[in-house]
């Protein structure tokens, strides 16, 4: 099973101003969909409100193969994100969503050796999940399920490094994987240079194995860096409509490599370049894909 983890949201997208479409959205929802258009096995684990908006997303889930038997409903407001399209078609955000007073209580799955955990986002550093998360976490290494980490910070929330940026250590010190963009990185660590900050990543792991980092450049490539070497891959030319979702669709080319290759959490280090080239370059062909549409995540069946 491929678990994922991440707030649930519903895009609304603006161009010049003026909305021009709505969608079901969330860092890992959009990741899940993919895969499930993969035709992967994925179980979303997050919440969403017992309101009007929760029943659309909860139903376009289903629609897609995925399980949500993992997913709270609650009785707020199901969150909002607006995204404001740039000259670039990068987007830029603003985020409602209801404040919650208590400690959250996320739903623990049953890992085993073999499923793959891919979690992120802000969900995955509020004060209030961070108890339940890190309970998710150790029972996910207890169990050698594969833990990939997309912190997915985004600048709405910088005024609030200093109180988050512990919590993205410690997942990150979990992570086997660690997918980050070069924006995250200069946000979280004021540094995008990929041995540096796999360096600063390897200090806050103790002793813990390294992980596996993949640093997504947008149009200037993507770089690996494994424990025993480093990769650059060259990003597809292309004019995007819009690059909401396409690190996320990045994140499920990469789950579905792992996946179809039955790639184990004991196997990460061993996994030879050339390997690593066909996994990203099909992840580079899913991101570019989705930066030619509307939507954020693949449209067409693959498997």
């Amino acid at each position: 099973m491929i678990y994922t983890l991440g707030e649930t949201v519903l895009d609304i997208l603006f161009r010049n101003n003026v909305a021009v479409s709505s969608t079901p959205g969330g860092s890992m929802l959009n990741a899940s969909i993919s895969l499930g258009r993969l035709g992967l096995p994925v179980s979303f684990i997050s919440e969403y409100a017992d309101d009007r908006v929760g029943d659309l997303i909860d139903n376009f889930l289903h629609d897609n193969g995925i399980n949500t038997a993992l997913v709270k409903r609650n009785s707020g407001k199901t969150p909002v994100a607006l995204a404001f399209l740039d000259e670039k078609n990068d987007a830029h955000y603003q985020f409602y969503r209801q404040t919650l007073q208590t400690e959250s209580k996320i739903f623990l799955p049953d890992f085993h050796s073999g499923d793959i955990f891919l979690f992120g986002s802000f969900y995955a550093i509020q004060k209030e999940n961070h108890k339940a998360v890190m309970t998710l976490l150790e029972k996910a290494r207890e169990n050698d399920t594969l833990i990939i980490y997309d912190p997915n910070f985004r600048k709405p929330h910088l005024h609030q490094l200093p109180e988050l940026k512990p919590f993205i250590l410690e997942n990150m010190a979990f992570a086997d994987i660690i997918r980050a963009s070069d924006e995250d990185f200069k946000l979280i660590f004021d540094e995008d240079d990929t041995d540096i900050c796999f360096d600063e990543i390897i200090k806050n792991k103790a002793h813990r194995p390294s992980p596996v980092l993949i640093l997504t450049r947008s149009s200037r490539g993507v770089d690996l860096r494994t424990p025993e070497f480093t990769l650059h891959f060259a990003s597809k030319e292309l004019l995007p409509i819009s690059t909401i979702g396409a690190g996320d669709t990045f994140n499920s080319g990469v789950v579905y490599g792992l996946h179809m290759n039955r790639i184990l959490k004991k196997d990460l280090t061993a996994i030879p370049s050339g390997k690593w080239k066909e996994i990203l370059h099909f992840a580079i062909d899913l991101a570019s894909e989705v930066c030619l549409s509307m939507d954020n995540y693949i449209d067409t069946i693959k498997h």
